[in-house]
C-alpha cells in the first residue's frame, strides 16, 4: 500500500510543471501536515503506553484513570489506521490535481476531515463511546 502511494504520488508530482509542482506542494503541506502531526502523536502516545507497561508503572493509578482506558494496543490500531487513511488520501490528492481534476482534488482534504470527524463522533460501535471520549 505505501509502495503504491509513493509510486503514484512521485509520478504525479513529476507531471506537474516546476511552479505548479510548487504551489501544490505548498497546498499539501497545508492540508495535511496536522493529521500527519496527530497520527504521529497517537503513535508516540501509544509508545509511551507500553514503556509504562513495560517498566512495570500503573499509569492507570497514576493519572487516576478508570479501568476502561485505552491500552498501548488500541492506540496503536487507531494510529495504524489514522496512518494508512492520510497517506491514501493525499496520494488521490496527487493524482487528482496533476491530471488536471482540481474540484475533485480540493474535495479530498475536506472529505478526509468529515470522515474522521464523523468516525469519532460515531455513536455506532466503531469505538466505545467512552473510548471516543477518552481519545
Amino acid at each position: 500500500m505505501g509502495l503504491c502511494c509513493c509510486k503514484i504520488g512521485w509520478d504525479s508530482v513529476m507531471r506537474m510543471s516546476a511552479d505548479l509542482r510548487d504551489l501544490f506542494l505548498y497546498e499539501a503541506f497545508l492540508y495535511y501536515n496536522p493529521l500527519l502531526l496527530v497520527a504521529l502523536m497517537i503513535w508516540l502516545w501509544g509508545v509511551n503506553l507500553w514503556v509504562f507497561a513495560q517498566s512495570s508503572v500503573n499509569y492507570a493509578r497514576v493519572f487516576d484513570l478508570a479501568q476502561t482506558h485505552l491500552s498501548h494496543r488500541e492506540i496503536w490500531r487507531c494510529a495504524t489506521w489514522l496512518t494508512l487513511i492520510v497517506p491514501t488520501s493525499m496520494t488521490a490528492y496527487l493524482y487528482l490535481y496533476s491530471h488536471g481534476e482540481v474540484s475533485l482534488a480540493a474535495s479530498q482534504p475536506v472529505l478526509l476531515y468529515a470522515i474522521l470527524l464523523m468516525i469519532l463522533l460515531s455513536p455506532f460501535d466503531m469505538f466505545t463511546y467512552h473510548h471516543a471520549f477518552t481519545f
